[in-house]
């Protein structure tokens, strides 16, 4: 992920290495990298590529019906889902307001035997662990969570995700004069990153509630945050 802090930490450390550490090495990770520019970026051809065990994931397109967006489809999607496989089901939404309308939407009809999740970063810590351990009745779990799931974690027990390809993202309101967070459809490294959460443990499905055709029209890699949003904060960092 391209955050606007990353960029400004590594160009901290950068500055670093040339003036005060020289002996200074730095080591950049990640499962979605853009391999080729950040190198070029970085000025170093030293590409170091590890291959990680990945279980079989079946991915499957069910595009919405006329009218209604790849959102207004989850809940039927979950509900085929959990007849599908037995595990949990990882539901990846733009936002909090996304989730809590698919939770309205489930809440009567989900069977007994499974419970909803909700996962993002405004919830209190207590509630996000719920999320990573197993349910205390022993029940399935149905996920709804924000790309905040998407890299680093691994959820246990995830068998299945369902992935509308959406994200919010900052963006630059030349018209107001501020940023603010847009909802786009999200990168295809994104959702390949997405589809990966179900074959962490075990073989997995990965459900994607838009037509097959659209994956091919999306970005390859999500833009960096440091070209769409109000670089003002930034530059009074920099300042301070």
């Amino acid at each position: 992920e391209r955050s606007i802090h990353a960029d400004t930490a590594l160009a901290f450390v950068r500055e670093t290495m040339s003036v005060l550490r020289p002996d200074l090495r730095v080591v950049v990770m990640s499962a979605t990298i853009d391999r080729e520019t950040v190198s070029r970026g970085l000025e170093t051809d030293a590409v170091l590529t590890v291959e990680a065990p990945d279980f079989p994931v079946a991915t499957s397109y069910r595009a919405p019906a006329p009218g209604r967006s790849p959102e207004q489809e989850v809940p039927d999607a979950v509900i085929d889902t959990l007849r599908a496989t037995d595990g949990d089901v990882l539901v990846f939404l733009a936002g909090a307001a996304d989730i809590r309308r698919a939770e309205a939407a489930l809440s009567t009809r989900i069977p007994a035997d499974v419970t909803l999740t909700p996962l993002h970063g405004n919830l209190p810590a207590g509630e996000q662990d719920r999320a990573f351990q197993p349910d205390a009745a022993g029940r399935r779990k149905v996920i709804l969570s924000t790309p905040i799931a998407e890299t680093s974690v691994t959820i246990d027990g995830v068998r299945a995700v369902i992935d509308p390809g959406r994200r919010r993202r900052p963006q630059l309101d030349l018209g107001r004069g501020m940023s603010g967070l847009v909802t786009v459809n999200a990168s295809q490294a994104a959702t390949d990153q997405r589809r990966g959460r179900a074959g962490r443990q075990a073989p997995g499905m990965c459900v994607r509630p838009w037509p097959e055709v659209d994956q091919a029209r999306r970005r390859h890699d999500e833009p960096p945050e440091i070209l769409t949003t109000d670089l003002t904060a930034f530059a009074l960092a920099l300042a301070a």
